[in-house]
């Protein structure tokens, strides 16, 4: 029962987006009870656990709203802060909405911004000037660096050994999948750039703003009789370093912090969910108080998520209640594979938009990784879906492995393509030296790359090598089309240059042969590689497109905070979510949580249609349904034994007679059928027959 508590004016907050979305006809929105407690606490020291959809950054707003009114607080003493820019922005704007639609114009207006925003003033103020180094600074920085290594940059790499400075010099374990070696060259550099053109970074700018305030007391106190209010969004995802600071700061100060430790997906990025379990012990008296109310999802999928969630241990124990009277939809679809699992998926859209129950804008394919995209984006392309992407994508059309295979292909229709020579020479290492290629420039644009080539100062071993390649590539336009990408791997020698390059970096090799199965797939549909060049270029641009309304793919980690009518998971399996880097580090049981805890964010953005999506196989390999399916309490049952009978929906009752790995054989009458197991237990096809003694 959803308690309504009658606030004065300035506790009303309109067009909350939200509730607004869910009930059309209020005009005003209200602080329920939980919400109520929260923002009129008077705890100095307070953490407020809000599950999804509960209204957490409603809470804050209508928190600052209320010291300033009630409490007479100035606001050039409040400070409201969040982890990205735009979201603090967001709450600036629903702050002055609230603040207009109650007339106070006069008050001061807090501080919104970022933790790193706020730690940057501090410097600013006590230090002078700050130079901060650019994004582009440091990606050119690493990417010096790689070149030295390899020939090919990823962007995800770069990022990869950025992220993992950073964790470095906030005295954390950088990731064991990186190259040391590699990574302390980076790191080096990267110091030493810095050092040369006297630029911090963002954790730069954390670390020196605590050694300030630590061995500052003058400064310290200054901050603290002007810090008197902190507010902090979105709390699970603080630091080491950022909690270290604000205990500081806090002192006799007040901390109102935000969060759902449950949705704390960023533990690779130094997130903590122990700042909210162990609220008490970074803070002095600090309290706990919980929002119960989820207005977002219908009751089932509330109630799934809360089976799933409840098997971590490092969280608080909560209750959630549904204020949405609908049941919420959940369906579990089947799929051979990752082609028919998005052929399924389009159906099951196609259908609802045609009965109009959401628009394709209402709908969204999430994915655990990025990667798992591919196959959706080369699929809507072809057939003129329209999507969107949610993050800054690495598009599959501008991989270096795309461009690479595509490079071969290209080569073996025109013999005269610089550009695709000069890419795949040397992949895998033939011994052609950088100064021989370069020398290529100086030669008509009309002849012939190989026979150039032959004809410059190098050794009769490198000639014959040259001349094997050639003819190699000039049998690729003779190939059948679905036989092209696995000659360029195995014939030529491609797929030696992923496996040297991804041990070289330490990369997932995996990952690089993904990109390689989904070209694999895409071009198995096209007549001619002419054609298949031809859609390439074109589709390199137009999937980063952005239209009005089209269907969101989204990585999980970049779902959260967004909501959708309907939602997709794919690729359901164990192996997969949770990932296998995880699930075979089972003593690692805070991996595991994590896994489990992205699964919940991935769960909770579904307003009324949840759809999990399980493949028999991915990338050729058979892999069990997700074991957070199970947690779900989905009764998903896969334990069947030789001589059982079992009662089928449709062929009646039959005995077991084998069971292995995904299959299992049933003889019906004297007729033994062959049938898998995802089927019959996904869709609850058999069910166990207890005969009396």
């Amino acid at each position: 029962m959803l308690i309504i508590i009658i606030l004065p004016p300035y506790m009303l907050y309109y067009k909350f987006i939200i509730l607004e979305r869910r009930q059309k006809s209020l005009k005003e929105i209200r602080l329920d009870k939980y919400q109520m407690e929260a923002v009129k606490s008077n705890h100095r020291n307070l953490v407020v656990i809000a599950p999804p959809g509960s209204g957490k950054t409603f809470v804050i707003i209508n928190r600052i709203f209320y010291l300033m009114k009630e409490r007479g607080v100035c606001g050039k003493n409040i400070f409201a802060m969040t982890f990205t820019k735009s979201a603090a922005k967001d709450m600036e704007r629903r702050f002055l909405i609230l603040k207009k639609a109650n007339n106070y114009y006069s008050m001061h207006t807090p501080f919104f911004g970022t933790l790193h925003s706020l730690f940057y003033n501090i410097l600013r103020t006590y230090c002078g000037v700050i130079n901060i180094i650019s994004e582009k600074e440091s990606i050119f920085i690493i990417e010096k660096v790689l070149k030295k290594y390899t020939n090919t940059i990823r962007e995800e790499l770069v990022k990869d050994v950025l992220n993992n400075i950073s964790k470095y010099k906030s005295k954390q374990q950088i990731d064991n999948h990186i190259d040391e070696k590699l990574f302390y060259e980076c790191y080096d550099e990267y110091e030493r750039y810095k050092s040369l053109k006297n630029k911090l970074d963002f954790d730069d700018i954390q670390i020196k703003c605590r050694e300030l305030l630590v061995n500052n007391s003058e400064i310290l106190n200054e901050c603290r009789n002007k810090f008197e209010y902190l507010l902090i969004d979105e709390f699970q995802d603080c630091d080491h370093m950022q909690l270290s600071i604000l205990k500081m700061l806090n002192k006799d100060n007040s901390i109102f912090a935000v969060g759902d430790e449950d949705q704390c997906i960023y533990s690779f990025r130094g997130a903590k969910p122990e700042g909210m379990v162990n609220f008490s012990k970074y803070f002095n008296q600090g309290k706990k108080i919980f929002l119960k109310i989820n207005y977002r999802s219908g009751e089932s999928i509330v109630e799934l998520s809360k089976n799933l969630i409840k098997i971590n241990k490092l969280r608080n124990s909560k209750e959630i209640l549904t204020y949405n009277k609908f049941e919420g939809k959940i369906n579990i679809i089947y799929s051979e594979d990752e082609k028919e699992q998005i052929e399924n998926i389009l159906k099951e859209v196609l259908y609802n938009v045609e009965k109009k129950e959401y628009n394709f804008k209402d709908i969204a394919i999430l994915y655990r990784r990025n990667t798992e995209a591919l196959i959706i984006i080369d699929y809507f392309l072809r057939n003129n879906v329209d999507f969107n992407l949610n993050q800054k994508y690495f598009n599959i059309y501008n991989h270096f492995i795309c461009n690479d295979i595509l490079s071969y292909i290209k080569l073996s229709l025109d013999n005269k393509n610089r550009h695709s020579f000069t890419r795949i020479i040397n992949k895998p290492f033939r011994y052609i030296s950088k100064t021989h290629i370069e020398k290529l420039k100086g030669f008509r644009k009309k002849d012939n790359c190989f026979d150039i080539m032959c004809n410059l100062n190098i050794s009769l071993l490198q000639i014959k090598t040259i001349k094997a390649l050639e003819r190699k590539i000039n049998k690729i336009k003779k190939l059948d089309i679905d036989k092209v990408v696995d000659y360029i791997m195995k014939d030529i020698g491609y797929e030696e240059y992923i496996h040297s390059y991804s041990k070289k970096l330490k990369i997932d090799e995996e990952e690089l042969l993904y990109i390689v199965y989904v070209l694999k797939k895409a071009l198995e549909d096209f007549t001619s590689l002419e054609d298949f060049t031809r859609y390439i270029e074109e589709s390199k641009n137009k999937a980063l497109e952005k239209k009005e309304n089209a269907i969101t793919l989204s990585s999980i980690h970049s779902s959260k905070g967004m909501e959708f009518k309907s939602v997709f998971i794919i690729n359901c399996n164990d192996g997969n979510i949770p990932h296998n880097s995880n699930v075979n580090d089972l003593e690692d049981k805070f991996k595991l949580e994590e896994e489990r805890r992205l699964f919940y964010v991935a769960l909770t953005r579904s307003i009324s249609n949840l759809n999990l999506c399980i493949c028999s196989n991915i990338r050729g390999k058979y892999l069990p349904y997700s074991r957070f399916l199970k947690e779900c309490n989905l009764n998903l049952k896969d334990s069947y034994n030789t001589d059982e009978v079992v009662l089928h929906k449709y062929l009646g009752e039959g005995k077991i007679r084998k069971v292995k790995e995904n299959k299992i054989i049933i003889d019906f009458n004297g007729i033994c059928r062959m049938l898998k197991l995802d089927v019959i237990n996904i869709n609850g096809l058999i069910q166990k027959v207890t005969k009396d003694a």
